[in-house]
């Protein structure tokens, strides 16, 4: 607990400094809470928090000592983005406190991020980012999870003993995404937006396409993304008006590694399931933005993630930020 509140109470301290000194170099920041209680379930993906910030547009004359990193040709300016999370992960059952072999085992992820946001034009992005973290106890998921439970009132879990070891984590990730339609401002109006992405590390080594589509009012082009991801980046332009959306997202992601299902890579695992190469989860949800305001609630469904997870996933989202 000291540790995680030792991290934390830094990573703050930084960013108040950091913001403090450079009122113009912060666009916006961001916090998600995801948690699956709001259906009724503790189950498999159990919560995840994350906090992000975002820098505001670049452009190529500008930061010269920073513009040439992960460069990619023809862009139209740039910023950046960071933050922290950690993210809970147990079995079907936390009430059961024996080693379940064929269950997702106990683990926790706490991790920092960092990427880079090319906008090429006002219609096509690339977002190549770093994300470095840990798993095992030193995640603070045990102390996080017990403690959060005995503040609501809900059963202790009773197996974090059997937690995957401590062990650093690192990745590599990078998004394209476009926008089809250029959506008329002042007016109820479509967008549609494929998102073409991957993860390269121990944490996660995947590929995923998704495809978005959103309806509203005064769309603007908003690239808060529908749940937490360390690829995250904020607002392309802020806006003095009110705008507001619905949304519904289809993701289909091809699986090579994921730590959190084939346990530790550099110790012996106990547990014995089978993860599935390929899974899909489904987005819906609406999002508002006025003024300095934002906030996005998102219900994900998600499909089974190993061959012998007896349910489907359902999770609730939400994001709120303030626009600096």
């Amino acid at each position: 607990m000291k540790k995680l509140n030792v991290t934390i109470l830094f990573f703050l301290v930084f960013i108040s400094n950091l913001y403090a000194n450079n009122k113009n170099f912060l666009q916006s920041a961001f916090f998600n809470y995801e948690n699956d209680s709001v259906f009724g379930n503790d189950r498999y993906y159990s919560n995840g928090i994350q906090f992000s910030f975002i820098t505001k547009n670049f452009k190529a004359e500008e930061n010269k000592h920073v513009v040439n990193i992960f460069d990619i040709k023809n862009k139209h300016y740039h910023n950046f983005s960071f933050g922290l999370g950690q993210k809970i992960y147990t079995p079907n059952n936390i009430k059961k406190n024996y080693f379940l072999k064929h269950d997702r085992p106990y683990a926790g992820y706490l991790y920092f991020f960092a990427n880079k946001t090319i906008f090429h034009d006002e219609n096509k992005y690339d977002i190549i980012g770093t994300t470095i973290g840990t798993t095992g106890p030193i995640s603070m998921a045990k102390w996080s999870q017990k403690t959060i439970h005995k503040l609501i009132g809900s059963p202790t879990p009773q197996g974090w003993k059997y937690q995957l070891s401590n062990e650093p984590l690192f990745m590599l990730s990078w998004l394209h995404m476009e926008t089809i339609n250029k959506p008329i401002q002042n007016n109820y109006d479509w967008n549609l937006i494929p998102k073409l992405s991957t993860n390269i590390g121990t944490p996660f080594t995947d590929v995923k396409l998704a495809l978005e589509y959103r309806y509203g009012w005064n769309l603007q082009n908003d690239l808060i993304p529908n749940k937490s991801t360390t690829l995250f980046t904020g607002i392309l332009n802020k806006s003095s008006y009110l705008n507001y959306y619905v949304f519904f997202e289809l993701e289909g992601n091809f699986v090579i590694c994921n730590t959190f299902l084939d346990g530790n890579l550099f110790r012996k695992n106990n547990f014995d399931i089978r993860k599935k190469l390929f899974r899909f989860e489904l987005m819906i949800g609406a999002a508002l933005n006025y003024k300095d305001f934002y906030a996005k609630i998102s219900n994900i469904y998600m499909s089974k993630e190993f061959k012998e997870q007896e349910h489907d996933q359902l999770i609730f989202s939400l994001t709120a930020g303030w626009l600096f």
